[in-house]
């Protein structure tokens, strides 16, 4: 980003930002964010370890999930500096991973 100011002054600023693939939901209780299969999962894993904690938010398996046929293979969250900061609503479903 260039930025151009009065008297004809010039510089630069780096601005760092992730922008995050969405799942379906919008965090409530009432409406969490969805994972309703292994894309989901790695959508949301990789949100999570880009930075993205999920914070005051909820985050449901969907009835639907079942990932037997396809394990996951990252986790969430990256030691105490990108964590997991949400609210997993398991709704009684098993998550089979492989790492």
């Amino acid at each position: 980003m260039t930025i151009t100011g009065v008297n004809s002054y010039k510089g630069t600023k780096t601005i760092s930002f992730n922008v995050n693939k969405q799942l379906s939901g919008d965090g409530t209780l009432e409406a969490p964010y969805l994972i309703s299969n292994a894309n989901d999962w790695n959508t949301f894993s990789s949100n999570v370890n880009a930075g993205d904690s999920y914070s005051n938010a909820y985050v449901k398996f969907a009835d639907e999930f079942d990932n037997t046929e396809s394990p996951v293979t990252v986790q969430v969250g990256i030691g105490v500096e990108k964590p997991f900061s949400g609210t997993l609503l398991g709704n009684n479903k098993t998550l089979h991973v492989k790492i």
